[in-house]
């Protein structure tokens, strides 16, 4: 039975709402749970039978949607961008308005706000808009960890908003390293947060 599983949603294989492809991501946090011997650890932590509650899960998204669940696993990465836009090109139209869903591009007094507090980063504004007017500025990934289901769930609790592949890599690493530190037969690492009373995992892990 494979203790260190990662779930994916249909992002690399061509899905339009895809924001970053997360297939060289995928490979590198392989490599690394292979190098830490991720598996065997967790195995040699169980205390009998081993069961596939015991598993390592990883939860990856190219894109805001999460098709994957990624929220219930042990580590979650969810694709993201930056967007920018061009005010001297900008003519103002409104289309991408009417693309975004969370207010983050509004019509005020005739012109184009763009409230960047708002934007969850999908890039499906581009769509819209036709002049070329909109950007991707930065590809990214949001960052969160200790999500379970079980008998006490909790959603995975966010450790970066918004960062780089190599950032999100180093992430990994730091993350994989307090579970093999921390872990008691073979708890979820959720439930390490839980019986610590962590909840600005940010601090751990940056």
């Amino acid at each position: 039975m494979k203790l260190f599983k990662i779930d994916t949603c249909a992002g690399n294989k061509g899905c339009p709402n895809s924001a970053n492809n997360t297939s060289e991501l995928i490979t590198k946090m392989e490599e690394i749970a292979k190098n830490e011997n991720l598996e065997d650890v967790i195995r040699s932590k169980i205390r009998g039978p081993v069961r596939q509650h015991y598993c390592f899960k990883v939860g990856v998204a190219n894109c805001p949607n999460a098709c994957s669940q990624v929220q219930i696993t042990d580590f979650a990465v969810i694709g993201k961008v930056k967007m920018e836009i061009n005010e001297e090109t900008c003519i103002n139209c409104g289309k991408c308005t009417k693309f975004c869903f969370e207010n983050a591009l509004i019509m005020k007094e005739g012109h184009l706000v763009f409230k960047e507090e708002n934007c969850v980063g999908c890039g499906l504004c581009l769509k819209a808009c036709k002049e070329g007017s909109i950007k991707i500025k930065e590809r990214g990934f949001m960052v969160l960890a200790g999500g379970k289901l079980g008998r006490h769930p909790m959603l995975a609790l966010e450790i970066s908003h918004f960062a780089s592949f190599v950032q999100t890599v180093d992430i990994f690493k730091k993350v994989v390293k307090f579970y093999k530190d921390n872990s008691v037969a073979g708890e979820r690492l959720g439930t390490i947060f839980q019986r610590k009373n962590l909840k600005n995992i940010d601090k751990i892990f940056l």
